[in-house]
């Protein structure tokens, strides 16, 4: 039979339980905070992140410069070409840079957007900046060909200015076409992984969230000072007694006679 429990132990486990329906609602907190949260899956240097945001910002004030300079072509003379062949280029380039550069600066792990879009879009800017200064040198050769009169309208430095931004756009976004290029294949290589976050429970138990998998669980080994403390209720061993032992005696040896020889 067991042994009737102490009246100290009697008043320690009402606590413990007590301590154990306080720690259900912080177990259910636990879940609810700690559903993991996914690590970024490509995470540039400081020295890339920084570079492409310089890209961005140079590549924003040459969108300006030639924005600028073809407006005051159209404002000083009825000149369009500029405003029409590398206006539009300029104009989307621009929205583009300043939401990477914004992406840049504000997103965890100074982040841009994602390789994939960057990839495309700057292969687009930098494939239709080329036909724009293409199609813009040709046309004002063109014009200086029949009109004698176009350095009045365009200016020949407001030309030159337009046609050597146009050549530095293609070659920013050409540069951060490649480097995308590059964080992509490196995101394809690493795919992504899952930080959870785990909390010890009351009696050194791991919490784990509802939807972890119960496969790839992790068990922390704690030494032996940070076990919390517990109480145990340990019931007698049912020993025989030492009457109830069974005893082999050995039987007796009988004694053995010799007889001598030759009596």
């Amino acid at each position: 039979m067991a042994q009737p429990v102490p009246p100290q132990q009697q008043q320690l486990l009402p606590h413990q339980h007590q301590h154990q329906h306080q720690q259900l609602p912080q177990h259910q907190q636990f879940q609810q905070q700690f559903q993991g949260k996914p690590m970024p899956p490509h995470v540039s240097s400081k020295g890339m992140w920084s570079t492409k945001l310089i890209f961005r910002i140079i590549s924003i004030v040459c969108c300006l410069v030639i924005i600028g300079i073809s407006a005051s072509v159209v404002v000083s003379g009825p000149y369009y070409t500029a405003i029409i062949v590398l206006g539009p280029p300029a104009g989307i380039a621009f929205i583009w840079n300043v939401s990477e550069g914004i992406c840049l600066c504000v997103r965890r792990g100074h982040r841009g957007i994602h390789p994939g879009a960057v990839v495309g879009v700057d292969l687009v800017l930098w494939l239709g900046y080329l036909v724009a200064v293409v199609l813009f040198a040709i046309m004002t050769g063109v014009a200086d060909g029949y009109y004698g009169y176009y350095e009045y309208y365009g200016g020949l430095t407001n030309q030159r200015a337009i046609f050597a931004f146009g050549i530095l756009e293609i070659i920013i976004h050409l540069t951060l076409f490649i480097i995308g290029c590059y964080e992509t294949s490196v995101r394809n290589r690493n795919p992504a992984t899952q930080v959870i976050y785990l909390q010890a429970g009351p009696n050194g138990t791991v919490m784990y969230p509802p939807n972890f998998p119960m496969t790839q669980a992790y068990q922390p080994v704690y030494a032996q000072a940070q076990l919390p403390v517990q109480q145990y209720q340990y019931a007698p061993i049912n020993q025989p007694k030492m009457s109830e032992l069974q005893t082999t005696i050995p039987p007796p040896v009988s004694p053995t006679y010799i007889q001598p020889v030759g009596r």
